[in-house]
């Protein structure tokens, strides 16, 4: 049998499809349709369960879940416990709409299963589908708007969360951002970026964690935060705005998850409206400190370098190698403009 790390992106989903069904055992589900979502950082599964009993109340989308295949290494067990117990405190004390995890049939918030062919037995969640509709090229002021309010919603009860016992999520600080290039890279990944492309992304480094430093002085404005909320880990459903993908959840600077949301629409003609529009909104909930425009691009930087790394890490994955070179090239020529700001 050939190796997983040899197969090719279907290949790969092929073998953990057959994972996603053993896991799904634990549900007790064994007849339903799976649908590939994402196979990038995580693997995730469109869960379609058939039913005759569709009504006025049931929709079918009332039997259609997310199976979440966790990739090995990432999350250990109390990492991903504590990201389930986030979701549901904010799903049983908030009037935030996010994504439901479903306890399988021994009680338990995830499982492991594994499958002939996958290397290791990795961790699996299963959760809720949330109804509503993608926006991207759809995207207005109102659904920023949205963004604005749930960050700041989410950031308020950060502040009044009571952390449980064993709770562990990451720091989403410097090291975990973007570390230090080159020797936070594999060998093999350090051979694909130039001598002059390591030294901008060096610099850049450098200046960010300027940015960071005065932002460590205030912790007034450091907390649990979603780390990953642009338009494809959110819906709009009936005026209101649904969030999912809270696995790159962690304790960081509330000013990051603005950072990442503004990060995906950053080079649209509409940006300026739009980063105003965000920080309005979110500004009638919460404060922002002083120097949050400079921080705020240092952070965009922050998470232009972050998803670099990830590439450079991720060699593993057939999708995410091919888009490497050409992420280099831009990186380094949006980073030299962050450099001359």
């Amino acid at each position: 049998m050939k190796p997983f790390a040899e197969l090719s992106y279907s290949g790969q989903v092929k073998r953990l499809l057959r994972l996603a069904q053993s896991a799904l055992l634990n549900y007790n589900i064994d007849k339903s349709r799976l649908v590939c979502l994402a196979h990038g950082e995580n693997t995730t599964f469109k869960v379609e369960l058939g039913s005759d009993k569709l009504s006025e109340t049931l929709e079918k989308t009332d039997f259609w879940y997310v199976l979440r295949i966790y990739r090995p290494g990432k999350h250990d067990f109390a990492s991903i416990h504590s990201e389930l117990l986030w979701l549901l405190s904010l799903q049983n004390k908030t009037d935030l709409a996010v994504a439901q995890p479903v306890s399988a049939s021994d009680g338990s918030l995830f499982v492991m299963a594994e499958a002939v062919g996958v290397p290791e037995a990795r961790y699996c969640t299963l959760f809720r589908w949330l109804p509503g509709r993608f926006l991207d090229a759809g995207l207005s002021p109102k659904a920023i708007m949205l963004m604005g309010i749930f960050l700041a919603q989410l950031h308020q009860y950060s502040q009044q969360f009571i952390v449980p016992k064993g709770f562990v999520r990451p720091q989403i600080d410097e090291e975990r951002l973007f570390g230090t290039f080159p020797t936070s890279l594999p060998i093999e990944s350090t051979l694909l970026v130039s001598q002059s492309n390591q030294a901008v992304l060096e610099a850049s480094a450098k200046k960010i964690r300027s940015s960071m430093q005065y932002l460590r002085q205030h912790r007034e404005f450091f907390g649990l935060i979603h780390g990953d909320l642009h338009y494809g880990n959110c819906k709009f459903y009936k005026g209101k705005i649904q969030v999912f993908d809270f696995d790159d959840c962690g304790w960081s600077y509330y000013l990051y998850d603005l950072a990442v949301t503004l990060y995906y629409f950053r080079n649209r003609s509409e940006y300026p409206v739009w980063r105003t529009v965000l920080l309005e909104s979110y500004q009638e909930i919460c404060s922002l400190p002083k120097q949050n425009e400079s921080c705020l691009d240092a952070l965009i930087a922050a998470r232009r370098l972050h998803l670099l790394r990830h590439l450079l890490q991720r060699q593993d994955n057939p999708k995410l190698r091919a888009l490497t070179p050409k992420f280099i090239d831009s990186s380094v020529e949006e980073l030299n403009k962050f450099l001359n700001q």
